[in-house]
């Protein structure tokens, strides 16, 4: 039996990207100031209506604080030689990939903060209209520039003679 041994298409990773710390920061800011608020608000009131809006003030601010959390742990774009993947999610987990070739246009948008803080949403469309989002990306521009790159060395390594 003469067999020969099969080459692995192993992929060499460009890039890495997460979500910027802004993402967990700003909602922990807002909710413990409207926290602080309501503590010294409420508590020089005893009734119990009070101190049940409190409690949930306090309740709901920590269950965003959790999920914004979350959504920073899980979520990751991932640049190759060959695709570009983005992974978010704990428990409904999605897992999206675009091949490098099939890429339309990057488009990146930056809010005034994330301007001076150094975030930005991504898009990524694909032929076909698929489309890849990733809000409060850090360092948008620099994993645009990533892509470019690794779409320029798949069109040159397909060009040049074997």
């Amino acid at each position: 039996m003469n067999s020969s041994p099969s080459r692995l298409n192993v992929e060499r990773v460009i890039a890495r990207a997460r979500q910027h710390w802004a993402v967990v920061v700003l909602p922990t800011v807002v909710y413990g100031l409207l926290a602080a608020v309501v503590w010294v608000g409420v508590r020089s009131s005893s009734t119990s209506f009070l101190f049940c809006i409190r409690a949930a003030v306090i309740g709901l601010g920590g269950i965003a604080v959790l999920l914004a959390i979350l959504d920073y742990v899980t979520t990751s774009l991932i640049v190759t030689d060959k695709r570009i993947a983005l992974r978010t999610g704990l428990l409904r987990r999605q897992d999206q990939e675009i091949l490098l070739g099939k890429i339309e246009s990057i488009d990146v948008r930056q809010p005034p903060l994330g301007t001076l803080l150094g975030y930005g949403t991504m898009a990524i469309i694909g032929t076909g209209g698929t489309s890849q989002a990733v809000r409060a990306l850090a360092r948008p521009f620099k994993i645009r520039d990533s892509i470019y790159r690794a779409l320029e060395a798949s069109r040159a390594q397909a060009v040049a003679p074997s």
